[in-house]
């Protein structure tokens, strides 16, 4: 009985939502919506058509399941990645958790963003190895300096190359929107660790398919291919699809191939996910640009609908993060994710959801106490009409919490 109720206390949601085919997406991470686009659908059905072996791949790669089609693509990925080595994984999920409950050696040292992905964390919890764990301040670079000089003070074993230092960071955080200073971070480990000790970690899910050449994400944006040669793409999101790969250099893949628990147990990526991984990369290489020119273009015509909207109202109902930021904005380009930070954000919620959008709040312990919000995403696939809609709706919430128009308030106020 004492476990019902101990479940039941720290139950915040309790259903699922089902998605209508008719709602209108401004929360999933489809960002390029990829997934209902028609050339996309087009060049996966062309190549399931002529592939062979297409359902289930029968096993892990350890077994019997490591196929060609496992091999070829891996290779595609490290050349369009620009990375020295690649390794397929079922999900972001999978490979975060594989990755840092696997790498770290006793005696390392790992210092992560404290906002980085949940399945980071999960993995490094995991880690059997006990590395020296230590957070640093969001996107502060400053405090993750600090922080290696203390290390380099009383760890000499570090300082005389005898360890490795890891720094983990999202290059696009999913529930701010945005982007980490990697330049300055690659900056801060080349100049305090010797040589060959540091290694900066990027999970680029998020960015790809919004900045970088052809797509590529932050870390092709900043040319820092070469310095940053451990990173993390899913498919699940800009690329319409599912799975993910680890860009690495080689002698990690190989240590992962031989040690990694979600790569060794967990059956391959199926060859239906391979064709569709395949389809996304193609139609990126093909039609990249012209989406994610749009993809732009929708985006910075509801940060201006949005801030109108939302200027109305006090902030401490309802405020937006500054979009003239350089952290929401790399090389004019950016962020598809939109928190709106509200202190009733079940409200906003079930009024957005009686208007035929699928919204979640966002509480702690998912984002941090007092930064409770709705988070939006705006996509390729969204109309100028369905923006201004939404903005209306939005409008209309406010007016129902008491607040009229020129009211109060600036909406642009820093994290």
């Amino acid at each position: 009985m004492w476990l019902k109720k101990e479940i039941h206390g720290r139950i915040l949601n309790t259903s699922v939502t089902t998605v209508p085919p008719s709602a209108i997406d401004f929360f999933s991470n489809d960002y390029l919506s990829f997934t209902s686009n028609p050339i996309m659908r087009q060049k996966f059905l062309r190549r399931l058509s002529t592939g062979h072996d297409i359902l289930g791949s029968r096993a892990s790669r350890h077994g019997a399941g490591n196929n060609i089609q496992h091999v070829e693509l891996e290779q595609r990925l490290l050349k369009f990645f620009r990375g020295p080595s690649a390794l397929l994984f079922a999900s972001g999920v999978d490979a975060n958790i594989g990755l840092w409950g696997t790498l770290p050696q006793p005696g390392d040292v790992v210092f992560h963003d404290h906002l980085v992905h949940a399945s980071i964390h999960d993995g490094l919890r995991g880690c059997r190895n006990r590395p020296t764990i230590t957070g640093f301040k969001h996107n502060d670079v400053m405090d993750l300096r600090q922080k290696i000089k203390n290390l380099i003070q009383v760890r000499p074993d570090v300082a005389e190359g005898k360890h490795t230092v890891f720094v983990l960071v999202d290059a696009l955080y999913s529930m701010n929107g945005d982007f980490a200073p990697l330049q300055s971070i690659s900056q801060a480990v080349k100049e305090l660790l010797p040589p060959g000790v540091g290694y900066i970690f990027s999970d680029e899910a998020h960015s790809v398919g919004i900045v970088g050449e052809g797509g590529r994400g932050l870390v092709s944006e900043l040319n820092l291919e070469h310095s940053i040669e451990l990173r993390l793409y899913t498919f699940s999101k800009s690329f319409g699809t599912f799975g993910a790969v680890i860009i690495c250099p080689e002698f990690v893949r190989r240590f992962m191939i031989a040690n990694c628990r979600t790569f060794i147990f967990t059956t391959a990526v199926p060859h239906f996910a391979l064709i569709a991984m395949n389809a996304s990369v193609d139609m990126l290489e093909s039609h990249g640009k012209e989406v994610m020119e749009l993809e732009q273009q929708n985006i910075k015509y509801a940060q201006e609908k949005l801030t109108g909207v939302c200027r109305a109202a006090p902030s401490q109902l309802i405020r937006l993060p500054s979009f003239n930021d350089a952290a929401t904005t790399i090389h004019g380009k950016s962020s598809p994710i939109v928190p709106i930070f509200t202190t009733k954000s079940h409200s906003l919620c079930s009024h957005l959801s009686n208007h035929g959008y699928i919204a979640l709040p966002y509480r702690y312990p998912v984002v941090p106490k007092g930064m409770d919000r709705v988070r939006l995403s705006i996509h390729a696939g969204n109309s100028i009409a369905q923006i201004d809609e939404l903005g209306e709706v939005l409008r209309e919430w406010i007016k129902g919490q008491g607040i009229n128009e020129g009211d109060n308030a600036t909406v642009s106020a820093k994290l």
